[in-house]
């Protein structure tokens, strides 16, 4: 039983009551005047809710909330979030084992190191001084590194550098953990995902109607809510989605995008939407 219904049957009994307490009195006696207050505020959590004016109650959803993979195979070396830990986007969340991949770029590193000497030679054989390095055509330079290999060896490095960067996992947005998959010293597999991330910054609001208000409502229309934990202050929203069915119990769910960024707003927060 909502709030609403709870106040029209206390209204009805109290009137009822101060019916049977007038009837008592007889009828040549006379009769006082009382005043009747319908109580449209009420207390809830220590905050005042103004239950007359709600139309849906809800609660704050997050846009998105995303798997983040692992790119690699590895032992997970480091994961030092806990869930329901906020992270900011860039924020290093874990990193796996890459000292095989540091081991692999070191020896290109090496092998590059000969070619430069190998370079330097067919320049010389080419009939470039080594003070002359700076004046050699960009075209016979290009020649020169492919035909040694040099070229290829660069790729092969910027490459093995990509791959090391991958054991690294950072949050592609702000947001909190949760659900984590693979605790530390773990083994990530590749493609499986090692926890997930919820979107903290974009958030909308889930709610429902009854079917007799659906009429009052229209996609792109701007809606106000409260919510429990901060009492009388008024958010905005938009109207985003209305379903296309009714629940068996008469409800109809609607949703609405939160206006602005409200950092105090967490999913899972109960609401009052009004129209």
């Amino acid at each position: 039983m909502n709030n609403i219904t709870i106040i029209r049957i206390s209204s009805f009994c109290l009137m009822a009551s101060l019916w049977c307490s007038c009837s008592g009195n007889g009828g040549n006696q006379p009769q006082e005047q009382t005043e009747l207050t319908i109580v449209t505020e009420h207390k809830l959590g220590g905050n005042t809710i103004n239950v007359d004016r709600v139309a849906g109650k809800g609660k704050i959803k997050s846009s998105n909330v995303a798997p983040i993979y692992s790119l690699v195979d590895g032992i997970l070396v480091e994961m030092n979030q806990i869930e329901g830990r906020s992270v900011k986007k860039g924020q290093t969340i874990a990193v796996i084992d890459n000292s095989e991949a540091m081991a692999v770029l070191a020896e290109l590193e090496a092998q590059l190191h000969k070619k430069e000497y190998e370079v330097r030679t067919t320049y010389v054989g080419l009939g470039y001084k080594p003070e002359q390095a700076d004046r050699i055509p960009a075209d016979v330079r290009k020649s020169v590194e492919t035909m040694t290999g040099y070229a290829l060896l660069k790729l092969q490095i910027e490459n093995q550098k990509r791959i090391i960067e991958s054991h690294t996992i950072k949050a592609p947005f702000d947001g909190t953990i949760l659900d984590i998959k693979v605790n530390n010293m773990g083994y990530a597999h590749k493609g499986e995902p090692l926890f997930y991330l919820m979107d903290t910054e974009n958030k909308y609001v889930l709610f429902e109607v009854l079917e007799t208000l659906l009429p009052l409502f229209k996609v792109g229309m701007s809606l106000e809510f409260t919510t429990l934990s901060y009492g009388d202050k008024v958010f905005e929203a938009e109207l985003q989605t209305i379903a296309p069915n009714v629940e068996s119990n008469g409800m109809v769910y609607m949703s609405a995008s939160i206006k602005g960024k409200h950092p105090e707003l967490l999913p899972g927060m109960t609401t009052f939407v009004n129209y």
